[in-house]
């Protein structure tokens, strides 16, 4: 049965939608693409059919979708159901991953610092003795390295599941479910790195009660997981 253009692009675009929530491996991605291609045009074939028409056109394809739940939530019911599938990361790839954070939130910082500092050297090159413009810069400066140090790792996994460590080592830190973490998750989970003997802790922890499951302390608090996407 032949498909319209605009059929075909209905059906991509809900496709498109689905699989972009989703937070799995290519492999299983590429999976879960064509079980939903099957599905939307197999029922669409059908839609057509029953109106005695050879041609599927996109107001066929909308109607055999339109009672589906949202994109994130067929998205949600995939993502448990391949969660058990998913590789769990162990220590060393995810400290690796802590270290190069480490030295991209450091660069981070002293990229931030340079344009204060520049603005202190022209202050004392021109004499110019400001006391409140004084206070200004270093109330800005501490925001700023705060800002960076504290929500930089935060941010980046509430957002898209992975820091740049975690880009690198082909980590991300999903739900135990096996549905994208949000800023909550990430906040929670990452207490401890804001605190040395707690994170030290928390990693004495998961070898002691969690490490099957390859899980901090404050992983089992966030309910998340780090796994290996590549």
């Amino acid at each position: 049965m032949e498909f319209t253009d605009d059929a075909c692009r209905v059906a991509e675009d809900k496709i498109k939608a689905i699989t972009g929530c989703i937070a799995l491996t290519e492999k299983d991605r590429a999976e879960i693409e064509k079980e939903l291609r099957s599905s939307i045009y197999t029922r669409a074939e059908a839609r057509a059919a029953e109106k005695g028409s050879t041609v599927v056109t996109a107001e066929d394809v909308e109607e055999v979708i339109k009672d589906e739940r949202s994109p994130g939530d067929i998205a949600a019911c995939y993502s448990r159901s391949y969660s058990s599938g998913l590789k769990r990361a162990g220590f060393w790839s995810r400290l690796a991953a802590y270290i190069i954070d480490i030295v991209v939130t450091a660069l981070a910082v002293i990229t931030a610092i340079v344009p204060f500092a520049f603005i202190a050297w022209l202050m004392v090159s021109f004499s110019i003795k400001s006391i409140a413009l004084l206070v200004i810069l270093w109330i800005s400066l501490v925001l700023v390295v705060l800002g960076i140090t504290l929500c930089f790792i935060i941010i980046l996994e509430g957002r898209f599941g992975k820091t740049i460590g975690k880009y690198v080592m082909g980590l991300m830190v999903l739900k135990t479910n096996g549905e994208r973490i949000g800023y909550k998750e990430a906040l929670l989970r990452n207490i401890p790195k804001y605190f040395r003997t707690p994170l030290i802790i928390d990693v004495i922890l998961m070898f002691l009660f969690f490490y099957k499951d390859r899980q901090r302390a404050f992983d089992r608090v966030a309910d998340t997981m780090v796994v290996h996407l590549r």
